[in-house]
């Protein structure tokens, strides 16, 4: 995944939220596939347990798209 340029904000979007936009909004932030990025969140989650841990804490500390938590 390309870093973010400019002056980007990681954020949920929740317009293309399938739980909380957490994956939406991560993959607006790095230009990525959102699919790409809901797998790979997954498959961290299977694997290494990390992924629900992650997905959890950034679900309660990004604010959404507009601001707000």
């Amino acid at each position: 995944m390309p870093l973010p340029k400019g002056n980007k904000k990681l954020h949920r979007i929740e317009g293309r939220q399938m739980i909380s936009g957490v994956c939406a909004g991560v993959a607006d932030y790095f230009d990525a596939p959102v699919t790409v990025v809901r797998i790979l969140t997954v498959l961290f989650g299977l694997c290494f347990g990390v992924g629900f841990l992650v997905y959890a804490v950034l679900m309660t500390i990004l604010p959404d798209e507009y601001g707000s938590r």
